[in-house]
């Protein structure tokens, strides 16, 4: 669903300018505690941690 978005918004963005149908998106996932932010690792962030947890429901 993410990539299907991505490549909807790209695709809209870019049409006219660029060959549209030959996008590739290339996602890197990092776990939080090798993610920081704000000088906090966001494995300690309480609103992200929030936030994931909500979207795991």
């Amino acid at each position: 669903m993410l990539i299907e978005k991505l490549n909807g918004a790209i695709a809209k963005a870019f049409t006219g300018i660029a060959n549209t149908a030959d996008i590739l998106i290339l996602i890197n996932e990092y776990p939080l505690e090798l993610a920081g932010a704000g000088g906090r690792l966001q494995s300690e962030t309480p609103d992200v941690l929030a936030a994931i947890g909500a979207a795991a429901e």
